[in-house]
């Protein structure tokens, strides 16, 4: 199993031969066991470096034990894991672990090169009401009648624990149900990791009660193959940026938080008044991964007034603000985005000039944060209780498995403001922001990082609906007529 990155590939295993000639390790052994322990323990020593140097949560003063701890256990796993490295699976096992130990999303390790085969029993899961059933069951297999059925445990081990168990590991170090949807299509698929073993067999429950034991033959297909038939079970609704009206009022589609809500923002200015007088007006976040979370505060501003959502983002906590951990290499990175930016964006080169003298400035005074880090930051509560407002159901914010990062922010505030949530639940996203990303020494995977913290702020997510939506996100049509009997019933 992979974490966010998910089964794609850049290259294929066939290229490998090439990056491992490439690779900036010393070829002293000549098995090839042996080759791959040695990229293994050079790239998870860079990783841990690039965390060690240059994340905020592990300097001691910042006061994160929680972040320490996945350090430390990060580096146990790491530990126990690589003498049993013998292979580019077992290789990209080790690091991926790494990488979901942070428990984090915005830390990842990404292949350049990966695997053209995948073992799978024909049968792929998905989760649905938070429980796994059967997704789909290929015809060729000539499996008993399952399609649909509850998982009720593998090898004995009860479901809940089995898939926990496998993604905790080696994509999500503490999944949330947004994870598991997404690691679902995958779980019972074998990439090669040696250090999961694959079920013997599983028991499955149907909807007349009767129950199924199949025990599995593991064949061997082409990752795209597979891949294809899962996303088509993880269907994702498309893209799409736009104020229209609907059965109920009016339907802002909003996917991303990048430069294209611009124009979506503008619409609903313009439309202001309208957007106050209609029976219910709807946010739909599905597929939104973050951007900037300003967009979704003009919305709110609209719908809800300006002075309301201030008083919403208010937190009474006197310890807050934004810091960066004032390494070398994350100067240097900054230096390298302001010189590219220059040209094409001189506004924010310029702010980040400002934040690289900042930096350079506490740095050679050895600080380790800039601005500089107050006392408090290493007590400043994590947790927000301000409570949500009565909800309305005249707002409603629809949300998938894939928000995540500032979807979330804005997710958060229409929730204060009482705004009505339905859909699917969240991702989660910690304090840490700017991610930075380096490729590791053997070339053939990435690592990141995380550069600044929100000191005094909770971290993001998950959230679950006021109303979970029992159908397919993706299906446009059924998810509105849907909303709109939500409206109706209230």
């Amino acid at each position: 199993m992979q974490g966010r990155q998910g089964i794609g590939m850049t290259k294929t295993f066939a290229a490998l031969v090439t990056a491992m000639t490439m690779a900036a390790v010393p070829v002293q052994a000549q098995d090839a066991a042996a080759l791959w322990r040695q990229m293994a323990q050079a790239d998870s020593a860079a990783a841990m470096k690039l965390i060690t140097d240059n994340h905020p949560g592990a300097q001691a003063e910042l006061g994160d034990a929680a972040f320490r701890r996945r350090l430390v256990l990060a580096d146990t796993h790491v530990r126990e894991r690589l003498p049993q490295v013998q292979s580019f699976e077992g290789y990209s096992a080790l690091m991926a672990g790494l990488a979901a130990d942070f428990s984090d999303g915005h830390i990842w390790s990404r292949p350049s090169v990966a695997a053209s085969r995948v073992r799978w029993t024909g049968i792929l899961l998905k989760r649905e009401g938070q429980v796994w059933r059967v997704g789909s069951v290929l015809a060729a297999a000539r499996l008993p009648e399952v399609q649909d059925a509850r998982l009720i445990s593998c090898d004995g081990t009860e479901a809940e624990a089995w898939a926990d168990a496998r993604i905790s590991a080696f994509v999500a170090g503490s999944p949330n149900e947004a994870q598991r949807a997404e690691a679902a299509g995958r779980l019972l698929t074998d990439d090669g990791n040696p250090f999961l073993k694959r079920p013997e067999q599983c028991e499955f429950e149907r909807a007349d009660g009767s129950r199924q034991t199949i025990a599995f033959h593991w064949g061997r297909s082409p990752v795209a193959v597979v891949q294809e038939q899962i996303n088509a079970l993880q269907k994702a609704a498309d893209a799409g940026y736009s104020l229209t009206p609907w059965a109920g009022g009016s339907w802002i589609r909003l996917s991303g938080l990048d430069s294209d809500a611009e124009a979506v923002v503008t619409a609903v200015r313009e439309a202001a008044a309208q957007l106050r007088d209609a029976p219910s007006v709807v946010l739909d976040l599905r597929g939104n991964g973050g951007g900037d979370s300003r967009y979704g505060d003009a919305i709110a501003a609209v719908l809800f007034g300006e002075a309301r959502v201030e008083t919403a983002k208010g937190r009474p906590l006197g310890c807050q603000g934004a810091y960066w951990r004032a390494s070398p290499d994350n100067i240097a990175a900054l230096k390298v985005q302001r010189d590219e930016m220059a040209g094409g964006n001189p506004d924010t080169a310029a702010r980040l000039g400002e934040v690289i003298a900042g930096m350079e400035a506490s740095a050679a005074g050895g600080e380790s944060f800039w601005p500089h880090l107050p006392d408090c930051a290493a007590t400043a509560a994590l947790r927000d209780t301000q409570t949500r407002a009565t909800l309305n159901r005249k707002v409603i914010v629809v949300t998938d498995r894939h928000c995540f990062s500032s979807c979330l922010m804005t997710v958060d505030l229409f929730r204060r403001l009482g705004a009505l949530h339905v859909g699917e639940a969240t991702d989660s996203s910690s304090r840490y922001m700017e991610v930075r990303t380096i490729v590791l020494p053997s070339g053939l995977r990435d690592f990141s990082t995380l550069q600044k913290v929100a000191v005094g702020l909770p971290d993001f997510g998950p959230y679950t609906p006021d109303i979970p939506y029992p159908g397919a996100m993706a299906d446009d049509a059924a998810l509105k007529a849907w909303v709109a009997e939500q409206v109706a019933s209230r």
